[in-house]
């Protein structure tokens, strides 16, 4: 009886949190002949079992760590890349730009023109937040905001765990907005975050992550659209290239895989498509907010009765378009103190407000401080981030 071959499968996480590349894995054998396999956990450390009789080894979300202790193997040995670094065996890699491009794409089908990315500072977070940018600017819009420390530097794992940190971020960002978040776990989080902010999702913020795992997808606060990364096939052809060369063959030492597509849920069900009607006034108020505008102006642009607007902002957004046209208003006018030195009369004209005590009382009412004194408070802060960095 000929024996099978044997290949150990080594994962850095949880073996259960790499199931799809495990079914792809399964799904070749199903086709192309079975292997003895052998799955193990291997979080850190050196091997947790002796591979010196395998006949190839596949390394899940490989570490350089990993490769160096299985250096003495003469076995083939094929990695699942999912950090973005480089390394010296075959590989199957995520497409990450193409991870975040999809997500761009998306946000952009519902008809946003204000994103941004919550990523941190890992290889694989900048390639898909510089993925989504790239697609976001080539659309013809600014480039998205992006989640950082005061003194400028990209997010760690504990920040982006840390609800003052997170909540204070969210609550600046302007809306209605689209943004994308680096991963399933950590858009979760966001999703309670914008909870206790009073924030709307999708109204306010539509957020989009990467990983689409289901039961982590379906039982968030809203629940969320995600990008599916492929993960089934990935193993797939992680097996094949392992096969292959357990055959002799050289085949090409590295795969790229583009993603599956994005799974919609309702953290981006921004509108009912019957209704364009709204975004199109969502549009028109975020275009003229800071002019002399009133709802009026708005009617005029958008074919709709006033009851029936005030009725789909209520429905979508949970607020009214009054309410819109005068949070467009006070975000520009926060910029404006933060970034110019211009008096308050000249901020209050430039919003929209016409006059210093009508921006003094919308600022009040929102903030529960004046334009001056918020100032004043802003430029301490940039100050003591100065001296940090």
């Amino acid at each position: 009886m000929v024996e099978l071959p044997r290949v150990d499968i080594f994962c850095s996480f949880a073996p259960a949190y790499d199931s799809q590349n495990l079914l792809g894995i399964a799904k070749y054998c199903g086709q192309f002949g079975a292997w003895r396999i052998r799955v193990t956990h291997w979080p850190e450390g050196p091997a947790p079992q002796d591979s010196s009789e395998a006949d190839g080894v596949l390394l899940i979300n490989l570490r350089q760590d990993q490769l160096d202790h299985l250096s003495h193997l003469k076995c083939p040995i094929v990695g699942v890349n999912s950090s973005g670094e480089t390394f010296d065996v075959p590989c199957v890699t995520y497409d990450e730009p193409a991870l975040g491009r999809a997500g761009a794409e998306h946000l952009l089908g519902q008809g946003l023109r204000q994103f941004a990315f919550a990523g941190g500072a890992t290889k694989f977070s900048i390639a898909r937040e510089e993925g989504f940018s790239a697609a976001v600017r080539a659309a013809g819009y600014q480039a998205p905001l992006s989640l950082r420390d005061p003194s400028g530097r990209r997010a760690d794992w504990v920040q982006l765990q840390d609800s003052t940190f997170l909540q204070q971020w969210l609550s600046q960002l302007p809306r209605p907005i689209g943004l994308m978040v680096l991963s399933d776990m950590v858009a979760v989080r966001i999703l309670w975050e914008c909870r206790s902010l009073g924030l709307h999702v999708p109204g306010d913020i539509a957020v989009i992550s990467v990983d689409n795992v289901q039961w982590l997808c379906e039982t968030a606060p809203t629940p969320l659209t995600s990008v599916d990364r492929n993960g089934e096939e990935l193993g797939y052809q992680a097996a094949r290239l392992l096969g292959r060369l357990m055959n002799g063959e050289q085949p090409e030492r590295n795969v790229l895989m583009p993603p599956a597509g994005v799974v919609a849920r309702r953290s981006t069900d921004l509108i009912d498509p019957n209704y364009p009607e709204l975004m199109q006034a969502v549009h028109f108020i975020h275009d003229h907010a800071c002019d002399p505008i009133t709802l009026d102006d708005v009617l005029k642009a958008v074919p709709m009765s006033r009851s029936s607007l005030h009725r789909l902002f209520n429905d979508v957004y949970g607020r009214t378009p009054g309410d819109e046209i005068r949070d467009v208003r006070l975000k520009r006018a926060k910029k404006l103190l933060i970034e110019t030195d211009l008096p308050i009369d000249d901020v209050a004209r430039q919003c929209g407000f016409g006059w210093a005590s009508y921006l003094s009382r919308a600022f009040g009412q929102a903030f529960q401080i004046t334009p001056a004194r918020f100032r004043a408070q802003a430029r301490a802060e940039q100050k003591k981030a100065q001296k940090r960095s």
